[in-house]
């Protein structure tokens, strides 16, 4: 897969899902927060799968699977370090 038709496959799941993989980590951090997060998990997947030269891309399903992995972990990291009592359980629902 050439690497300019990986970068438009990762942009297009990743716009597909923006909305969804924001609205459930703005539940637990802020706004701002939760638009670095998003923007840090399109990031992670442009490096793993075009700076790694990978050879085959994922679907678009699996690469949002990946995406909501990754924002579910900075969550889990940003509670445990700020222990925010009002959000008890950051999980993000699919």
């Amino acid at each position: 897969m050439q690497r300019i038709d990986a970068a438009n496959a990762i942009q297009d799941a990743f716009e597909a899902g923006y909305e969804e993989l924001f609205l459930a980590a703005r539940r637990h951090v802020s706004g701002k927060e939760a638009q670095a997060i998003c923007r840090a998990a399109f990031k992670y997947l442009i490096r793993r799968f075009l700076e790694n030269d990978e050879t085959a891309l994922p679907s678009a399903g699996c690469l949002l699977h990946m995406a909501r992995a990754f924002v579910q972990a900075h969550l889990e990291r940003s509670v445990n370090n700020t222990k925010l009592s009002s959000h008890h359980n950051p999980t993000l629902s699919s």
